[in-house]
């Protein structure tokens, strides 16, 4: 077989490359030949193989491959190879070995002793406020529950002797009596609520802090 019919005959097996891929591929083909010399135009055809599998090889690598040349002492050449760089994997970093940091620990465990009695009189002084409010609303409920009270006992008594005057003690007093029952059980969640509130933003404060001592860290 002849170098041109060679080449005709790879041409359909390329179907589907870009005309640029196609035109360069024959040039190489064509390359390779020439440099073989017409003396060894069939020794360098065999080395190449058929044709269909050189245009399959050629095909799955598009135009980024080259060819062997061809050695005219030992026969050998025609070796079809890969011609793209292949791009060097980066090296993998390796994590650094971390270790407690001992004397930032000592540091922030230390300034939350020093500052211990600040930190206590300030969650005293909330929780005392938070209870005294609740013994404030406590009181005006019973206050107001037993002024109620009274006021219908005296009502339902003046409704016999003066009608007027009981029937506005009465009213008065279910008044009272009906609001301290409606405002009891509100303000008294409320109450407990914000004491509750109140030791849990200082429980979670010290827990930061251990945290923070916990997680100083650095590079062994």
């Amino acid at each position: 077989m002849k170098r041109n019919d060679y080449i005709r005959e790879v041409l359909p097996f390329l179907q589907g490359l870009d005309e640029n891929s196609t035109d360069k591929a024959m040039g190489i083909i064509a390359d390779y030949l020439v440099k073989a010399g017409e003396e060894n135009e069939e020794a360098a055809l065999e080395a190449l193989g058929s044709p269909q599998v050189l245009g399959s090889k050629i095909k799955q690598m598009g135009a980024d491959f080259e060819i062997t040349p061809f050695d005219k002492q030992t026969g050998l050449g025609g070796d079809v190879k890969f011609n793209k760089p292949v791009k060097a994997e980066a090296p993998v970093k390796q994590a650094p070995v971390m270790k407690k940091d001992v004397k930032k620990m000592a540091i922030i465990l230390g300034l939350l002793v020093i500052t211990s009695p600040i930190w206590v009189c300030v969650t005293a002084v909330f929780i005392i406020l938070g209870l005294a409010f609740a013994l404030i609303v406590a009181a005006l409920l019973l206050i107001m529950t037993l002024g109620g009270v009274v006021s219908t006992v005296l009502g339902v008594t003046k409704l016999f002797s003066v009608a007027p005057v009981g029937l506005v003690l009465t009213g008065a007093g279910l008044l009272l009596l009906g609001i301290a029952g409606i405002a009891f059980f509100p303000l008294l969640r409320s109450s407990i609520r914000l004491v509750n509130e109140i030791t849990e933003d200082i429980i979670e404060f010290v827990r930061k802090i251990f945290r923070l001592a916990n997680s100083a860290e650095v590079e062994a």
